[in-house]
């Protein structure tokens, strides 16, 4: 009877809030007493980031995904790849910051627009001045200046194997912007003569600005080139611009155009020159 009824004591002490009790019946005496629990005040800010800290110590679960994310960095081409760059390595420019290269695409631009504009107007410009018929013109461009050009591209390669490409490119730019100049001047047969020296001296023009233009470019010289073969849209330009001022005044004044764009090609074979040297 006393074991049960110690037993329903125990149980009922354990069940309640009591930390210490003492019980005596006749002969009887029991005491007993247990830990009490501590309550732990948290401040609101302290409870938010114990729970994030909480959060944050648990376990990933799922399935990781190795892709190219928002984010990831890759410093090679494949694990088995060397890194791009390392400490200590020297970063080389991009190709956009190659003035040289730069100013070449602005110089072949330019003389695509001369070239082209000269070809386009030599018949009209031989026609009007009354040195020759539609069809003389045409036989004269094709074996006579064109006759020229070819001549000039042979002896220009000549040349350059005694003298740096960008001497010689700075002379022929000074040659077509001299006769361009005296066409625009109008002086008779002294202008006829300085169109077909035109085709002597900007013959070896596109070839030695594409390969000066890319010097020193290393892995980028693919495309500085794709950028380079697309300068010729400048004799969708310059027939219009000649034709214009041909329209508003005469054939020997719209040969401004090319002389202009001469001008710049002058420009860079003296920057050229310089930075050869």
């Amino acid at each position: 009877m006393k074991l049960d009824f110690i037993k329903q004591i125990m149980s009922e002490f354990d069940q309640s809030n009591v930390t210490k009790m003492k019980v005596e019946i006749d002969d009887l005496k029991i005491e007993l007493e247990k830990e009490s629990e501590k309550v732990e005040y948290v401040k609101p800010l302290e409870k938010e980031n114990k729970m994030v800290a909480e959060v944050n110590t648990k376990e990933p679960t799922g399935t990781p995904v190795k892709s190219p994310i928002v984010g990831v960095f890759y410093g090679a081409n494949s694990p088995e790849s060397d890194p791009y760059v390392t400490v200590g390595k020297t970063v080389k420019k991009g190709l956009w910051s190659h003035k040289l290269f730069l100013f070449g695409l602005l110089a072949l631009f330019s003389y695509e627009i001369a070239e082209i504009s000269i070809n386009s107007f030599f018949i009209n410009y031989v026609v009007d001045d009354g040195w020759m018929n539609a069809r003389d013109a045409a036989v004269v461009l094709s074996f006579g200046g064109l006759g020229l050009f070819m001549c000039g591209r042979f002896a220009g390669s000549w040349i350059m194997q005694r003298i740096r490409a960008e001497r010689v490119l700075l002379y022929c730019a000074l040659g077509t912007v001299a006769a361009t100049f005296l066409i625009v001047c109008n002086l008779g047969k002294i202008s006829l003569v300085a169109l077909f020296l035109v085709y002597v001296f900007e013959a070896i023009m596109f070839p030695t600005i594409f390969a000066i233009s890319l010097k020193g470019l290393g892995n980028k010289t693919k495309r500085a080139s794709s950028f380079l073969m697309m300068s010729p849209v400048g004799g969708a330009i310059g027939p219009v611009l000649m034709g214009y001022v041909a329209d508003n005044s005469n054939m020997s004044l719209s040969f401004i155009i090319p002389f202009v764009s001469f001008c710049v090609v002058l420009f860079y074979s003296w920057y050229a020159d310089v930075e050869g040297n």
